[in-house]
Formats: C-alpha cells, structure tokens, sequence
C-alpha cells in the first residue's frame, strides 16, 4: 500500500514541478514578447513621423506664367496704341500718357494679385505645419499610451506565471513532506508529523517505542506508567504536581519535570511533555484523561528520578 501511495505521490510531484517549469517558461515568453513588441511600435512610430516630418503644402508657389502673358500683353497694347497715335499725328502726347497710366494701373493690379496669392500659400503651409504638430502630438501619446499598456499586460502575465511556478514548487515540496511519514526510519531520523507550528518535520533520533534505558540501579524501572512501553504515555496536566520546565525541544515543545499525583501511573520525577501544548494528532483521549504519543514528538518521555517515599 506504501508503494502505491509512493508511486502516485510521485507522479504528482513530478506533475506539479513540470507544471511549475512551464509557468517560469511562459513568464519568460511574456517578457520576451513584451521586448519585441514595443521594438516594433517604435520603428513604426519612427516611419510615421518620417511621413510627417512632409510638409507638402511646402510644394506650393506662384504661378507666374499667367502674370507674366498679362504683362506682355499689356506692353503690346501699349505700344500698339502709341504708334497708332503717331501715325495720325494728333494727340501723340496725351495717347502716350493714357498709356502710360494704364500699364501702371495694370502693374499694381498684377503685384496685389500676385500678393494675395502669396498670402493664402503661406497661410496654407502653417495650417499644414499645425496639423502636423498635432498629428505627432497625438501618435507621441498613443505610443506612451500602448507601450505602457503593453508592459502592463505583459509585466502581469509574467507575475502571474511566475506565481503559478512557485505554487507548482510548493505543491511539490508539500507533497514530499506528506511521504516523510511513509518511511519512519531514514538514516536513523524519524518523521514528525504535527510539530508546533504545523508543518512535518525530521527530529534527530528519537525513541518511537520509548524503551527506558538501562542504568545500573536494578530496581530503577519500578514505579513507571504500566502503558510506559506504549508510544501513547498518560500525559494529562491535572494528574500531575511539582511541574517545572526544564527546556524546549528542538522544535520549540516546552520540557517539564514532574510528578504524577495517583501512583498508579508512575512512582517517581518523570521528564515529558504536557498534552495541552502538543500538536493534537499527537493527543488521544482514554478513561477522561490525555495520552501523548510520544513517537510523533521530538521529546524523550523518561523517568529521571526515583521517588523520594521510596523505601
């Protein structure tokens, strides 16, 4: 039955560190993708400002060649019309000054023309240069805004697989804890299930059967608890007097001297445990008293004393 209950305890350790390896190898992806996704936006966002660096209103400028065919054709007129003064000899001079004024009425005409066209292109170049401002004000904030939500997104993914691997960990660890107790006696260390703080633990060297040790005092073993053989040892505070701590176990159980109050469960100063401070897997119930099994502590149960009404 051990063996069966080691074989699947061990397909489920091993299926709980493979499913921790590939969350540490999925939060490594996120962070990889993470990278290669804000590379791309930036290049994208690099070939977009390229485009917008364009000011294509810049392109625009005066058309000069209908200007310039009204001008000549102004001056040919002109000119036409002084030489038909001449041949008729009358009014040369004032035709001349007619003349005259009408190609400088027709100059200012052309320059104010030519003036306001200036004016509506330059007003259109900084209208383009202001939507352009814009425009790259915008894609500099939609970048911050997506890099951030990208590394957000990413930097969670990554936590949270990470979480989940170290959970995939513990749940391995917890569960070779739980076959410690499957072998009791592993290179003379015992497993110790219910130490203080809960979790199970390998005390050195402990005494499962709690067989007294000899000494060279022949009736020393007279007066011990008729159960004294027994991992289980009547451990109860009330049928107990003269109680005084004497230390603490490696897993930080307090050590007591005392006495038992009715003969009947020992003659003498015994050395142990109270059942009100131990972990209760360890504490079992009998006749209205408590029983300690000692085997599942980290405390020796002796008797260190013979009693002093001895005669």
């Amino acid at each position: 039955m051990a063996a069966l209950t080691s074989i699947a305890a061990g397909i489920g350790i091993a299926s709980s560190l493979g499913g921790a390896a590939m969350s540490f190898t999925q939060a490594n992806k996120q962070k990889k993708l993470q990278g290669q996704a804000e590379a791309e936006a930036a290049k994208a966002m690099l070939q977009a400002r390229g485009r917008l660096d364009v000011n294509y209103m810049d392109a625009l400028s005066v058309q000069k060649e209908p200007y310039e065919l009204q001008r000549e054709a102004m001056v040919a007129q002109g000119a036409q019309t002084v030489d038909a003064a001449q041949e008729s000899e009358r009014g040369t001079a004032a035709a001349a000054g007619r003349v005259q004024m009408a190609q400088n009425e027709a100059q200012g005409g052309i320059r104010t023309a030519m003036g306001k066209e200036l004016t509506e292109i330059d007003r259109l170049k900084r209208t383009e240069e202001s939507r352009l401002r814009d425009l790259q004000t915008q894609l500099d904030l939609g970048e911050v805004e997506g890099a951030q939500m990208a590394a957000r997104n990413a930097a969670e993914m990554a936590a949270q697989a990470t979480t989940q691997g170290w959970e995939g960990v513990t749940s391995a660890a917890t569960q070779v804890a739980n076959l410690v107790p499957l072998y009791p006696n592993l290179g003379g260390k015992e497993a110790v299930a219910g130490t203080p703080n809960n979790t199970v633990g390998i005390f050195p060297n402990p005494t499962p059967t709690l067989t007294p040790t000899p000494t060279s005092t022949p009736n020393f073993m007279q007066g011990l608890p008729s159960n004294f053989n027994s991992p289980s040892i009547t451990s109860d505070r009330s049928l107990k007097k003269n109680i005084k701590k004497v230390g603490e176990s490696p897993s930080g159980l307090n050590i007591y001297n005392f006495e038992f109050k009715n003969p009947k469960y020992g003659k003498g100063v015994f050395q142990g445990v109270m059942s009100d401070e131990v972990p209760q897997k360890a504490v079992t119930e009998k006749d209205g008293y408590d029983s300690v099994n000692y085997s599942m502590l980290d405390v020796e149960f002796k008797k260190i004393k013979e009693s002093k009404n001895k005669k």
